[in-house]
Formats: structure tokens, C-alpha cells, sequence
């Protein structure tokens, strides 16, 4: 090889090298980016379609809002991932406070339920109370909820026929 085109060689080598190291970050950045836009996409409609159905019974909307839940979640990690999370910190409370209001209609209806059974005190006025609490309820609320329920019998002496 001749000197002229080993110099040639690595002029076009180096220009490679710079071309690479310059426009192959950003292409990675790219990459990122997509996978934030699809993951905020399945995300953003997802909650759309949870706050939409409000009408749903309890036990399905409480699995859209499980569902929802772990979307956020994901979307949320891959973020922190990714170090881009101050950039969505805002858009992830907005879905969770959208989340947080689908999740008081459920909460709301047991405590209506329950407090329809304290005031008609019937087995099934409880009964219907007892029904009211979905089993996919997170147990912090699903426990207090029941142990209200079994506060009524009680206080009431309807435990003995209560199944």
C-alpha cells in the first residue's frame, strides 16, 4: 500500500469513526424515546379506557384499575431507566389521580352498601354489603371493609345466620 492511500485510508477511517460516535447516540436516543412514546401510548389508553367505563360492576373495573396500576408502574420504571423521569413525573400523578378517582366510585358503592346494611339491618341488607366488596379489592380495604361488615352482625346478633 502506498503512502498516499494509507493517509487516504485513515482520513476515511477517522471520518467513519466521528460519523459514528456522533449520529450513533443519537439513534440510540431515538430508540428510547419510541419506547417511551409506545409505552406512554398503551398507558395513556388504557386509563382513558378505565376512566371511561365507570358503569362496569366493581369487580371489573377494579381489574381495569389493577391493570392501569401496572401499566403506570412500568411506564414509571422504564423512565427512571432510562433517566427521563423528571420529564413525566406530571403525567404520571395525572393518571394515578385518574386512577385514584375510578378507584373511589368502588370504594364508594361498598361504603353505601355497608352503611345501607347498618341502617336496614337485615342478613340481606348485610349479605348484599358482603357482595359489594370485589375479591380483587386490594386486602387493606378488603379486610377493613369486612371487618365493618362483621362489626354489624355482631353488634346486631345476625352473625349465627350469616353465611
Amino acid at each position: 500500500m502506498t503512502k498516499k492511500l494509507k493517509i487516504v485510508s485513515i482520513i476515511i477511517l477517522t471520518i467513519i469513526m466521528i460519523i459514528g460516535v456522533k449520529f450513533g447516540r443519537e439513534k440510540e436516543g431515538f430508540f428510547v424515546d419510541l419506547q417511551i412514546n409506545k409505552l406512554y401510548e398503551t398507558v395513556n389508553n388504557e386509563i382513558g379506557l378505565t376512566s371511561g367505563n365507570t358503569e362496569k360492576k366493581s369487580y371489573e373495573l377494579q381489574e381495569d384499575i389493577l391493570k392501569s396500576r401496572d401499566l403506570i408502574k412500568e411506564f414509571k420504571d422504564y423512565t427512571i431507566e432510562q433517566n427521563k423521569e423528571a420529564f413525566y413525573n406530571s403525567t404520571v400523578v395525572d393518571w394515578s389521580v385518574k386512577i385514584d378517582g375510578v378507584q373511589q366510585i368502588i370504594l364508594s358503592r361498598i361504603i353505601d352498601s355497608i352503611n345501607k346494611a347498618k341502617q336496614v339491618k337485615s342478613i340481606d341488607s348485610i349479605n348484599e354489603a358482603k357482595l359489594s366488596i370485589p375479591n380483587n379489592l386490594p386486602d387493606k380495604w378488603k379486610e377493613k371493609f369486612e371487618d365493618d361488615i362483621r362489626n354489624i352482625k355482631i353488634h346486631e346478633g345476625l352473625i349465627e345466620n350469616y353465611n
